[in-house]
Parts: structure tokens; C-alpha cells; sequence
């Protein structure tokens, strides 16, 4: 099954499957255009990142995509994300 955040939040989507335990890739977007990613090591830190990032006053992207990933972790913890 897959969570779809944006019954709670509409901006954040994600695609990882319930049970998913590995590292998770955001994609952040402004409009149409795809402006950067970032790399947790889980799901809990990527979900904090992409709230964070939809937030008008912290990050301000318009939307936010998680899905599983297999890429190496750009960042530990949200708050690496947002200090960077």
C-alpha cells in the first residue's frame, strides 16, 4: 500500500509503501520546474524535510515528492536540510 500525504498535507506526495525502511529521496518543486532533491536515511526525516519545505515561511517550494530510493544520503536529519 501507499501512503498518499497529500490527503494530509496537499502539497507533500509520497510513493514509498507502508513498511518501507530505507532511504528516501525528496524532490522539491516550484511551480512546473523541479528545483532540488535531498537524500535521508528514512522516511520519518524525509517526511519532516518535506513539511518543512512546503511551509510558505521555511522552505516555500510548492510542492514536495518522497519516494524510495537507493541513492546515497545527502543529509542525516531535516534540520541538516535546512541549515545547509
Amino acid at each position: 500500500m501507499i501512503d498518499y500525504l497529500d490527503e494530509i498535507t496537499p502539497d507533500v506526495i509520497s510513493t514509498v509503501p507502508d513498511g518501507y525502511h530505507g532511504r528516501c529521496k525528496i524532490i522539491f518543486e516550484r511551480g512546473y520546474s523541479r528545483e532540488s532533491c535531498a537524500v535521508f536515511p528514512t522516511f520519518d526525516e524525509a517526511e519532516h524535510a518535506a513539511n518543512m519545505g512546503v511551509n510558505p515561511t521555511v522552505g516555500g517550494y510548492s510542492s514536495v515528492i518522497i519516494e524510495a530510493t537507493t541513492e546515497a544520503v545527502t543529509h542525516n536529519t531535516a534540520v541538516d536540510w535546512l541549515t545547509d
